[in-house]
């Protein structure tokens, strides 16, 4: 149970509705219980219902927000072998030095606080869609899946960078407050039920968002369904996922060229979050305003050397998803997947890009090495070269070898997800290779690293929280 669940459990159907619909910064302190406001406000109509539901993707998105602030994809990228800090006062140095304690803020906030976040307002969401009179069929069908779609993503993330976690599944703080770490096994199971039900629940195409892919639909709970079985290691489920979501050509495909590939609602993306030009900080994502040096000023992480100079001379995406910067003479690289930095953004303006969560490169990556596990060579080969030609590189040759063709899917991998959400991260952990990469590059690196410590603070406050093994 969270610090943030605690506070705030009683306003925080109301802060969702003002988040959507007033825009209003405060949390606007009220009489009536939550219950009686979620039954005759939150969830009485398809209006109020969609907004509650909408607030959930606010608390990712935006300058602030858990995913689009960048904080995830740049402390990850620190962790792994991607970035490089040049501050060392800051607390994302940790990250980069590989030894991050458990009073770390980041820690606190942006991996854990605000994935309960979610999982709280998703429960309550579920709870209250299920029990209102005021919702069509179809409307409570749809805002329940995606209830489940966003619990399970953050679930994911939340598993993968702790290990075990407390898996709550409802909204009532009181019976949450010392809930203990549930085992790994019955969170992924969690996870693979929500998205399930998520993929029957769940429109096909974007017509309920308008047309914008900014609201998860069937294709993104196969996605992650992909994502999920790939890391467990059911290639099968995960194959047949990926080929569903490729199969809908008029929906999907690669977009032409990878400068394109961040542009909003394009054909690539399977989910994105909303950039509003009308609010501030305009259309910019969190992570260009980390990530986007200030004019005259040195990026303040940097392309590592390895990744730089794994990249082929000719691939394009070099050249479209890294920036440089002059400081003192000096040419620094930085990761430019999102071209907007503070100050770049203005009011009334079109947006060119929204926050990608989820694009199809990702799904031919994962079929790939499905296809490859599963002994289909030239398969895996057919879909990586997919990926490589839209980089304006050579097919791989025809020949290639079963452990060349794992080091090629290790190298598509890295330079085509690179600075994105951790991918790097996860992939290197889940193949067996953190530790040796993390030896080379980070000083008296541990194996149980691999996993984050529990928050100091949360310990403090739930008695029945252990300590992930080596941080005590």
């Amino acid at each position: 149970m969270t610090t943030w669940m605690l506070k705030y459990s009683n306003l925080f159907i109301v802060l969702l509705i003002s988040l959507i619909i007033s825009s209003c910064d405060k949390i606007l302190e009220i009489d009536p219980p939550v219950q009686t406001i979620t039954n005759e406000t939150a969830f009485s109509d398809s209006i109020t219902a969609t907004a509650s539901v909408m607030g959930a993707y606010r608390l990712m998105s935006g300058r602030n927000g858990i995913f689009s602030n960048g904080i995830q994809t740049i402390a990850l990228g620190l962790y792994a072998d991607e970035l490089i800090a040049s501050n060392t006062q800051d607390q994302f140095y940790e990250f980069y030095t590989g030894r991050i304690p458990p009073q770390n803020g980041i820690i606190v906030s942006s991996f854990w606080q605000y994935l309960y976040q979610m999982i709280f307002s998703a429960n309550l969401s579920i709870e209250q869609l299920d029990v209102s009179k005021g919702l069509t069929y179809s409307i409570r069908q749809s805002l329940t899946g995606e209830s489940k779609f966003i619990r399970a993503l953050a679930y994911i993330y939340l598993s993968s960078n702790f290990g075990e976690v407390p898996l709550i599944l409802k909204s009532d703080f009181r019976n949450n407050i010392n809930v203990a770490k549930s085992k790994r096994e019955d969170v992924i199971n969690q996870i693979r039920a929500d998205l399930l039900e998520a993929v029957r629940l769940l429109p096909i195409d974007y017509s309920f968002a308008q047309g914008q892919r900014v609201r998860a639909n069937r294709y993104a709970a196969m996605a992650l369904l992909a994502r999920l079985e790939l890391f467990e290691g059911n290639y099968e489920s995960a194959l047949k996922y990926c080929n569903d979501i490729i199969s809908n050509s008029e929906l999907y495909g690669l977009a032409d060229h990878p400068s394109l590939v961040f542009n909003k609602n394009n054909i690539e993306i399977i989910l994105q979050l909303h950039a509003d030009s009308n609010l501030p900080p305009y259309g910019v994502t969190g992570e260009a305003a980390y990530l986007i040096p200030g004019v005259g000023g040195a990026p303040r992480y940097l392309v590592s050397v390895g990744l730089l100079s794994s990249f082929e001379s000719e691939d394009q995406r070099k050249s479209a998803w890294i920036d440089s910067a002059k400081y003192l003479g000096k040419y620094y690289k930085y990761p430019r997947k999102y071209r907007l930095g503070t100050g770049m953004g203005r009011p009334n303006v079109d947006v060119p890009q929204f926050y990608t969560l989820i694009r199809l490169a990702e799904i031919y990556l994962i079929r790939s090495e499905c296809l490859f596990r599963k002994g289909d060579l030239s398969g895996s080969v057919e879909d990586l070269n997919r990926i490589r030609n839209r980089a304006g590189l050579q097919d791989l040759p025809e020949d290639i070898a079963l452990e060349g063709l794992f080091l090629a899917i290790v190298e598509e991998r890295r330079h085509e997800l690179f600075s994105e959400l951790g991918h790097r991260w996860q992939d290197l952990r889940r193949w067996g290779l953190i530790d040796s990469v993390n030896l080379a590059n980070k000083t008296g690196w541990e194996s149980y690293r691999r996993v984050f410590p529990l928050p100091f603070e949360e310990l403090l406050r739930n008695v029945s929280l252990k300590q992930n093994v080596g941080y005590n």
